[in-house]
C-alpha cells in the first residue's frame, strides 16, 4: 500500500511537471520547451512509431534517401588507449522506382535504378 501511494504521488508530480502554459504545436518544434509526456501518454496512449534511434535512422534512409543499407564500417577512432570513441560509415544502395508499362495489353513492372 505504501509503495502504491509513493507511486501515485510520483506520477502526480510528473503529470504536474508535464503541464505547459505554451505547449509546442508538435514534438520537437523549435523555440518551444521540450514536450514532457504524461503517464497516460507514455503507457496507455503510446503511438510513437519508433522504439529506438536505430529504427528512426532506418526509416529516414528508406523514405527520404530511397536507399537501403548494404554494408557498414565501425571503428575505434580515438588516439588514446583509455578512450572509446567510435566512428563509422554506411554503404547505401539506391532502390530506384518501380515503374509499370503496358505492352500489347499486358502490364509489365520493372525497377528503374537510374530514376529517384
Amino acid at each position: 500500500e505504501n509503495r502504491s501511494k509513493t507511486s501515485n504521488l510520483l506520477f502526480a508530480v510528473l503529470d504536474k511537471m508535464a503541464e505547459q502554459k505554451n505547449p509546442p504545436p508538435y514534438r520537437g518544434a523549435i523555440g518551444y520547451p521540450a514536450k514532457l509526456d504524461t503517464k497516460e501518454e507514455m503507457f496507455e496512449n503510446s503511438v510513437l512509431p519508433y522504439t529506438s534511434p536505430y529504427e528512426l535512422l532506418i526509416d529516414i534512409i528508406d523514405e527520404q534517401l530511397n536507399s537501403e543499407v548494404i554494408g557498414c564500417v565501425l571503428e575505434q577512432t580515438s588516439l588514446f588507449e583509455d578512450n572509446l570513441v567510435l566512428g563509422g560509415a554506411l554503404l547505401l544502395q539506391r532502390k530506384g522506382i518501380t515503374k509499370s508499362v503496358t505492352i500489347a495489353g499486358e502490364a509489365v513492372s520493372y525497377t528503374d535504378d537510374d530514376d529517384d
